[in-house]
């Protein structure tokens, strides 16, 4: 059936059915609401194993001379890459702030703070698109950073770690 209903939303991503709401594709009737499920989970499902990546490169990250890894230092990282995985056309997220809320290790995390680099402390001009505005994108990835730090500090303290 997953085989199936893959190649469904394979072949009729863009479809668009004028008076049916659904289609007969060898003796199944699928729902294109069901297509639309299958593509927004298949999306989810691409954003979390791209993310998944990032964070687990970072979080092992371990260097004695705090060399940053480009990642913080990447200019619009959301504006250039969040398109990819729009669900919707108002459903626009923080890459950038999906992985930093995912960081737990401290020596990349006090590494970015201790940093003099102009790079992680500039903030994008705020702007719309025809999708909207990309949540925090006011926010310089130092400042997300510092918002994380914040925040496993106080779970340390409060034994949560």
């Amino acid at each position: 059936m997953n085989k199936l209903l893959l190649l469904i939303i394979l072949v009729f991503s863009f479809y668009k059915a004028s008076s049916q709401d659904t289609m007969v594709i060898s003796g199944e009737e699928v729902s294109f609401d069901d297509i639309k499920k299958e593509r927004k989970r298949q999306k989810i499902e691409e954003r979390d194993l791209f993310i998944k990546k990032y964070v687990d490169s970072l979080n092992s990250y371990n260097s004695n001379d705090c060399k940053l890894p480009e990642f913080f230092k990447m200019n619009k990282f959301d504006q250039k890459l969040t398109g990819q995985f729009l669900i919707g056309s108002h459903a626009n997220i923080s890459l950038r702030k999906l992985i930093i809320d995912q960081i737990d290790n401290y020596t990349i995390l006090w590494c970015v703070k201790n940093s003099n680099d102009f790079k992680i402390k500039k903030k994008n001009p705020i702007r719309t698109s025809i999708y909207g505005k990309i949540p925090f994108d006011e926010f310089s990835t130092y400042e997300l950073v510092i918002y994380r730090l914040d925040e496993l500090m106080n779970k340390k303290h409060l034994g949560k770690v």
